[in-house]
């Protein structure tokens, strides 16, 4: 018999009501590839004779968010520890079970701030707050009862390789032969941040602003040089030290040179001699200055 489960459920309820609820767990053989519903007498019952109270859990309805395994390593001892799950027996045969849900969603004092207990607060009632969290995230989705609606992700930095979280999301929208439509439509402000995180410091690196303010709409990127791209009711202005068209040109370096190779174009006089350099070469020499002017020396 394996070691570490609860055999009952006596300690979460009063005593006379035990009989009626049992704790079992799901758990995963890792030299079997097999998941299997363990009850009370651990037992391992095949998960399609298991049923779920909750809709959270309703793999048979698509959900791939079955409550969390224990893992049994090829020794049979428990290598990672999962949920203990509030079950009974839907006939006297015990052919069917159904689990009510996990030991820890019964506790009596919950942790999560989020969770408003004023029952005055009609607002509060109405929020809604679907949360996991592991060793390796925190991931969160509330909605606040007005229709707004906030996810949070964050990937945990773990005490080992194995338990460490990227954080990462991901979207992907499809439709018919790839032609998958995203639509995208605010009315306010839109601003996305990318930070850069170095221990518990987070410094920006990046900023994209859509402001619809009235009268003073405006489009504005900003990276951590400085550079910034704004495109307002004035035009378009871009603020930063270089040019660049290519991989190692510059915009000013190639107007430079275009003016060079025309001043050194020669041209036969109505005369006879040759006219080198231009006539105009005290314009073309403003007109290289004026240019490194406006983008800077470089």
């Amino acid at each position: 018999m394996s070691e570490g489960f609860t055999p009952s459920f006596t300690e979460y309820i009063k005593p006379e009501l035990a009989k009626d609820f049992n704790v079992g767990y799901f758990v995963f053989h890792e030299d079997t590839k097999t998941l299997a519903f363990q009850d009370a007498q651990q037992r391992e019952i095949d998960i399609s004779r298991i049923l779920f109270l909750t809709r959270e859990w309703d793999f048979n309805n698509g959900e791939k968010n079955l409550p969390k395994p224990y893992l049994i390593d090829e020794n049979g001892a428990i290598k990672e520890y999962g949920s203990n799950l509030i079950y009974s027996y839907l006939n006297s045969s015990e052919s069917r079970i159904v689990i009510f849900g996990a030991v820890q969603d019964f506790g009596f004092n919950h942790v999560d701030a989020a969770l408003n207990p004023k029952t005055t607060d009609y607002e509060g009632i109405q929020e809604k707050h679907v949360s996991r969290n592991n060793k390796k995230r925190f991931f969160t989705v509330t909605e606040d009862g007005k229709g707004n609606v906030f996810v949070y992700l964050k990937g945990k930095k773990g005490d080992t390789e194995e338990n460490t979280g990227t954080g990462s999301m991901g979207i992907k929208i499809s439709g018919t032969d790839n032609h998958g439509n995203l639509s995208l439509t605010l009315n306010g402000k839109f601003g996305v941040t990318q930070t850069q995180t170095d221990g518990e410091t987070e410094t920006p690196i990046a900023q994209l602003l859509f402001d619809n303010t009235k009268d003073a709409e405006k489009i504005k990127i900003v990276d951590k040089a400085k550079n910034i791209f704004l495109m307002n009711k004035d035009g378009i202005v871009l603020e930063t030290a270089a040019i660049r068209i290519g991989k190692d040109q510059t915009l000013k370096k190639i107007l430079d040179k275009l003016i060079d190779a025309i001043t050194k174009i020669t041209q036969n006089s109505p005369s006879g001699p040759t006219i080198s350099p231009p006539l105009n070469m005290a314009q073309f020499a403003a007109l290289k200055q004026e240019i490194a002017d406006f983008m800077d020396k470089q």
